[in-house]
């Protein structure tokens, strides 16, 4: 895979303000090889928006989930860094809200999954942690 970030700013929604991506944009891979979930994501700046892009396994074959727009934050009131986001996957049985920040070098990657085609299945919460690729 190959990282590129077109902009490294987002823009908030409604304020004007631009935040800086720098610091998630890029290829991220799962640091536990043997994942059966996600294996890595990539994040990307365009046109003042920030997208996310999941690929994880499916049948032991590479998924990707398609990209997303992602809701950026940042963690004070005063920063233009961009330090957490989350976005929704809706995959019509299932749907997946995402939630990831990063914390000591890596990033932190949660999914809530609630199954929505009235299996009775129960819904999981899943943590996984990612490192940058280096172009």
């Amino acid at each position: 895979m190959t990282t590129a970030a077109i902009d490294d700013v987002v823009m908030t929604r409604g304020s004007g303000t631009a935040l800086d991506v720098s610091g998630m944009a890029g290829t991220w891979q799962c640091t536990n090889r043997n994942t059966t979930g996600i294996i890595g994501f990539t994040i990307r700046a365009a046109g003042g928006r920030m997208y996310l892009n999941v690929t994880s396994r499916r049948d032991g074959q590479p998924f990707e989930w398609g990209e997303r727009e992602v809701t950026p934050y940042a963690n004070a009131f005063d920063s233009d860094k961009v330090f957490a986001f989350t976005t929704d996957y809706d995959f019509g049985f299932q749907r997946i809200h995402v939630q990831s920040m990063p914390r000591r070098g890596v990033m932190v990657f949660g999914t809530l999954t609630e199954f929505t085609d009235d299996s009775g299945r129960i819904g999981s919460f899943v943590r996984e942690f990612f490192y940058r690729i280096r172009p």
